[in-house]
Order: C-alpha cells, then sequence, then structure tokens
C-alpha cells in the first residue's frame, strides 16, 4: 500500500500519513484547510477523512462527531520522488505565480495618502461606483490584475497588511472621509 505524507498547513511541523488511495480531490491551491492559511505559492491540496489519517496533524474533531473530510496539503520535500510524480499527474501543472510588488511603508503608504488627501491619481488607488457608497476609493496592490488572473490574489492581502494598517491610521485622521466595506480591500469614500 502506497502512503503519502500530509501536513494540515505547508509550514506546519506535524506530519502525517494516509494511503494513496485516500486522496481524494487533488489540486494546486494556496488556501490550506482548518484555519484557511494563505500559502505564498501554491501547493496541492487533497481531501482525506479524518479517522484514515495515521498521525498528527492539526484537526481535532471538536466540532463534531468524526469522520469529517479535511483538507490537508502535499509537499514534494515529505514524500517520495515516485508518490509526488503521481500527485502531480493528477493535480496538473503547478499555476504560473506571479510575485506581488508590495507596496513599502516608508515610501508608499505617504504617496497614498496624499494622492487620497488631493484627489490625484496613484497606481494603488482605483475609482468604483459602489451600489450603496457611490464612488469609492479602493486600495489594491500593485500588479493585481495579473494576480487575480492568475488565481493567487490571495497571496497579496497577508503582504499588504501593514502597508493597510498604516494607511488605515494616518486617513484615521481626516474627518472627511469614512472607510467602507469592499470585499478585502481597504476602501473610503469622501464626506459630501
Amino acid at each position: 500500500m502506497e502512503m503519502v505524507c500530509i501536513r494540515r498547513q505547508f509550514n506546519d511541523h506535524r506530519m502525517a500519513e494516509i494511503p494513496f488511495d485516500g486522496l481524494s480531490g487533488i489540486r494546486w491551491d494556496t488556501i490550506s484547510g482548518g484555519v484557511n492559511n494563505i500559502a505564498p505559492q501554491p501547493f496541492i491540496h487533497a481531501y482525506v477523512w479524518c479517522d484514515e489519517v495515521i498521525g498528527d496533524i492539526a484537526h481535532s474533531c471538536l466540532h463534531g462527531p468524526p469522520p469529517h473530510s479535511i483538507k490537508i496539503v502535499i509537499l514534494k520535500k515529505d514524500n517520495t520522488s515516485n508518490i509526488f510524480k503521481k500527485i502531480v499527474e493528477i493535480a496538473g501543472p503547478k499555476p504560473e505565480t506571479y510575485r506581488a510588488k508590495p507596496y513599502y511603508i516608508k515610501t508608499d503608504v505617504g504617496k497614498i495618502c496624499d494622492a487620497l488627501i488631493k484627489g490625484k491619481e496613484h497606481p494603488a488607488i482605483e475609482i468604483k461606483n459602489h451600489k450603496i457608497h457611490g464612488k469609492i476609493l479602493v486600495i489594491k496592490p500593485k500588479n493585481i490584475k495579473e494576480l487575480i488572473e492568475d488565481g493567487t490574489g490571495n497571496t497579496i492581502r497577508a503582504r499588504a497588511k501593514k502597508v493597510k494598517l498604516n494607511v488605515a491610521a494616518i486617513m484615521s485622521e481626516y474627518g472627511n472621509f469614512i472607510e467602507v466595506q469592499y470585499g478585502y480591500w481597504l476602501s473610503y469614500k469622501k464626506k459630501e
């Protein structure tokens, strides 16, 4: 019986094994099972029944009686080349990853805020017409269109968090802007 080494997240130290036949839904993904961690690149994920796992992975069964179908990740470094090759044949080629060009706190936060306040154009600011709020200003990372087309846009949210927090802190000092909800993106509406 061929065994596959698995983890719950790509960076988790806990590993377990599952028979190859116990894998289902094998595919490339950037979102882990359980806590939905965002990976910096696509990894092969699959689903397994928690009661078939041999070893210790991040799953407790506290939310209900087993068995549960849980999402796991399969890493190349944990498995033999024959097993991993077999899994890649099912998952298909690894999707191309576009590396985000992050905005930097020291240089870009001030420029983004200045553009918001003065109504200037900036590559980070996209103007949208929102159904409820009307004209809103959405702050998005560099090369976001390629990231969305590639399906790896989720990786950006984690990297942009510090810039987002700094922009939010500066913008909170200006009474003529209010923060509005627009998906995961930091967005503002100018008070009229």
